[in-house]
């Protein structure tokens, strides 16, 4: 009895595998797959931000959150972070959306269900370029501070001085609360071809944008110009809502549980439905 009941509880334990996977120039990037003992016919597809990790904070509690909710959970390192191969200084948005297409390529070769991305900071703005040139990939997304004007947030920061010094050496550090991250000039040139305006009238994956109003790399109004631009498309209901955090930073640790909450009910609902889903409880 007591080996019977050792083996079930063996059995109930959540599966997770590793793997690597080969961008379209070789760079290997870490892969961790978890699935849920009852897996619902919903996947979810993580991309961290700048300088953090699929092992960091954040991705670490929605991983736990998801399998135990029972969601598949699949999340990578971007190029350069974590266990993966490459650099940051190479990274630029046109390779770190291809490379976030390699890793869904091998995703959705092992998995039949539906899947939605949930992705936080510049993750976040991959996803949404992403969803947009593969809309039948995904169900739903869930974006938390996406950081779509990445271009605009740069020159501020740098001025025209620090944009010359940047453009000259071929190389800008950056400081963040997980360490310093150098980023190259490349990034800077590629930058114009990503305006939200230009993704908003072309955006349709229903999506939860989760920003807060105390964030000082992601300006609110950000999320809510991309939504308002999504909902002059003329979808009903629109595609994209955002709900604000009063006194949410950047990263929206403190919160969590409230965006995990609204997250699951919606992702729930993108399961049963395909994706035609009102984001949030009436």
């Amino acid at each position: 009895m007591a080996e019977g009941a050792a083996a079930s509880g063996a059995a109930a334990q959540p599966r997770e595998t590793a793997a690597r996977v080969a961008t379209a120039d070789g760079t290997e990037l870490a892969v961790r797959w978890a699935t849920a003992v009852r897996p619902s016919p919903l996947a979810l597809f993580y991309l961290h931000g700048l300088g953090s990790s699929q092992g960091g904070d954040k991705a670490t509690w929605f991983r736990a959150r998801a399998v135990a909710h029972g969601f598949a959970f699949c999340s990578f390192d971007a190029r350069g972070h974590g266990d993966s191969g490459g650099a940051v200084h190479d990274l630029t948005l046109s390779r770190a959306v291809d490379d976030a297409g390699a890793v869904l390529d091998w995703l959705t070769a092992r998995w039949d269900g539906r899947v939605a991305f949930f992705a936080s900071s510049m993750g976040a703005a991959v996803a949404l370029w992403l969803a947009e040139r593969r809309q039948r990939r995904f169900a739903a997304g869930v974006a938390i501070a996406p950081a779509l004007a990445m271009e605009r947030s740069l020159r501020d920061a740098c001025g025209t001085e620090g944009l010359r010094r940047w453009r000259d050496s071929g190389r800008l550090p950056i400081d963040n609360e997980m360490g310093e991250v150098e980023l190259g000039w490349p990034l800077m040139e590629d930058l114009p071809r990503y305006r939200p305006g230009a993704l908003a009238p072309r955006y349709r994956t229903p999506t939860l944008i989760f920003q807060g109003l105390r964030d000082d790399r992601v300006p609110w109004q950000t999320a809510t110009d991309f939504a308002a631009g999504c909902a002059a498309a003329g979808d009903d209901p629109p595609a994209v809502e955002v709900h604000l955090f009063a006194g949410g930073d950047h990263r929206l640790l403190a919160y969590r549980e409230p965006m995990w909450h609204l997250a699951a009910g919606f992702l729930e609902r993108a399961a049963a439905t395909g994706g035609a889903v009102s984001q949030l409880p009436p």
